[in-house]
């Protein structure tokens, strides 16, 4: 999964900065868009959603 490029690195940057840190490192994973449960990030790539209801 390349996660790479200035967007990315931008939301990863606002939310290491602004949200709280529990339990585990948040994913890299950035969605793009959502189809039922799963996300999508710009590449094409599929993440189950299964924690936000």
């Amino acid at each position: 999964m390349n996660m790479n490029g200035p967007m990315n690195d931008a939301i990863r940057t606002r939310a290491n900065k602004h949200l709280l840190h529990f339990g585990c490192e948040f994913a890299s994973f950035v969605p793009a868009r959502a189809e039922g449960t799963f996300l999508y990030d710009t590449q094409g790539n599929r993440m189950l959603d299964f924690t936000s209801g």
